[in-house]
């Protein structure tokens, strides 16, 4: 699920090609090109370093065993 000023988008990991950390969140590029932005990954979303927060996203994503929500 992202969230971003145009609402919630609910995206499949089918629907994602890869995850990058962009410069306002966590970017989910799609395999027909569009990109989808999470801006719940900025600093300002309960002031955590993005860095952190998307190293914990690629966990979850990549499903290793550190992947349990916190």
């Amino acid at each position: 699920m992202a969230v971003n000023p145009w609402g919630t988008q609910r995206l499949s990991l089918e629907e994602v090609a890869f995850v990058r950390l962009g410069a306002w969140g966590a970017e989910f590029h799609h395999g027909d090109g569009f990109k989808t932005t999470a801006y719940a990954l900025t600093g300002m979303a309960g002031g955590t370093s993005q860095d952190r927060r998307f190293a914990e996203l690629l966990e979850a994503l990549e499903g290793t065993p550190d992947s349990s929500p916190r």
